[in-house]
């Protein structure tokens, strides 16, 4: 835990001393020159960019388009997880200037392109790209994406099956991911509907030994989903309040292009309160995913809570619950605390004699784009078996 909470401390001294308004007093020295003059304006006007006017603190799309509400942020995301170690990711994300023929929606999303990659200490590996937009003054979303992983992870089997569960079977799972999706706006209320494409090719492969492996070979799954859902928050990044929530079912099959023939249901939310004179945010989070027996082993659900490995609590119906109150110091920095649990089980009757994972922590927000509301931290996560670091940006649920 040394190195993690020395990278902590670090990030945190850096934001810190930039977000300061402290000036130094620099000795007597000559008047300086022409070149150096230039120099210094070329210097202060790059930094500048990232100076927000209005209350002089590090912003990273001030130096935008549209007074900070569109332009390019890099990122370079130091990480860790259970499973995967230590991680870095680097992208960039740019935020198209709105149009100004169009009246602004609350609370809709930005339009955004994206790209990235990331290593991890296991030598798994990802890269990606997308787009997400808003049409016709909110009423139809859109996203894209698209990407190649190479991903090493655990098996420890099913909630029924713990044979692994002591000594859990090393796989990788590498493929691509070709992912499509709409939804409209239902009259003028915050409900959508929706459908999305998903389109996978994966190859499997079980290491027995370190001298032996198992290749499962390379296979294929489509599937389309159709979905309802309701979205009423202040913000998709960092909300403070309002509702999100969905119903979707998903049917894989061999005449969408695939060769697996299963069902999937999933039910989200996400509820956020405003209290004690808009200074606590109260987040709750409740999930359930459901997959049917047809389904391959990789596309089952699992608990997906901060502080746990992945794909660690797997079944064919997986609930999970959360919640997270984030207390706003000021304008730009708030604390936050977590805590949730969750089960997976073959059978929806043995949900509650299934094993409970659970998981608990800390963490802090920076809010590092005003225009946009998107804010980002750290969060130390602790689950039942390590405790663990994460850098999030936006909001840590990703619904």
């Amino acid at each position: 835990m040394t190195k993690k909470f020395t990278l902590l401390l670090a990030i945190v001294a850096t934001v810190l001393v930039v977000d300061s308004t402290v000036v130094v007093a620099q000795p007597d020295s000559a008047p300086p020159s022409g070149d150096d003059e230039q120099a210094a304006a070329e210097e202060e006007s790059f930094f500048s960019r990232f100076i927000d006017p209005y209350d002089g603190r590090l912003d990273f799309t001030a130096g935008g388009e549209e007074g900070g509400a569109s332009g390019l942020v890099p990122l370079v995301i130091p990480g860790n997880d259970p499973t995967l170690g230590p991680n870095l990711l680097m992208a960039a994300v740019y935020f198209h200037p709105p149009d100004p023929s169009v009246e602004p929606v609350a609370g809709s999303p930005p339009t955004m392109t994206f790209g990235g990659a990331g290593v991890t200490e296991n030598e798994s590996w990802a890269v990606a790209g997308g787009h997400s937009t808003v049409w016709n003054e909110g009423r139809t979303r859109y996203f894209g994406l698209l990407g190649t992983a190479s991903i090493n992870l655990e098996y420890f089997g099913t909630d029924s099956s713990k044979r692994f569960e002591s000594d859990p079977l090393d796989f990788n799972i590498e493929g691509d991911v070709l992912v499509q999706q709409a939804q409209f706006r239902l009259g003028s209320s915050n409900f959508f509907a929706g459908g999305r494409y998903t389109l996978m090719s994966t190859d499997v492969t079980f290491e027995i030994t370190p001298e032996d492996d198992i290749a499962l070979g390379t296979s294929v799954d489509a599937g389309a989903t159709a979905f309802i859902s309701f979205d009423s928050r202040d913000n998709t990044f960092t909300p403070n309040r309002g509702t999100k929530a969905s119903i979707g079912l998903s049917y894989f099959s061999e005449s969408l292009g695939g060769e697996f023939d299963y069902s999937k249901a999933d039910v989200a939310g996400v509820q956020y309160w405003q209290l004690l004179d808009e200074r606590l945010s109260l987040g709750l989070r409740t999930e359930y995913h459901f997959a049917d027996d047809d389904a391959p082993f990789y596309s089952l659900p699992w608990v997906s809570l901060r502080g746990l490995p992945i794909f660690r609590y797997v079944g064919n119906h997986a609930i999970t619950v959360e919640i997270e109150p984030r207390w706003q110091i000021d304008e730009r920095w708030s604390v936050l605390g977590f805590a949730g649990a969750g089960r997976a089980s073959a059978h929806f009757d043995d949900l509650g004699d299934a094993e409970r994972a659970y998981n608990y922590g800390v963490g802090f927000r920076y809010l590092l784009a005003r225009r946009l509301g998107l804010a980002a931290g750290f969060d130390l996560a602790r689950g039942p078996e390590e405790t663990t670091i994460y850098l999030t940006f936006g909001n840590a649920w990703g619904f």
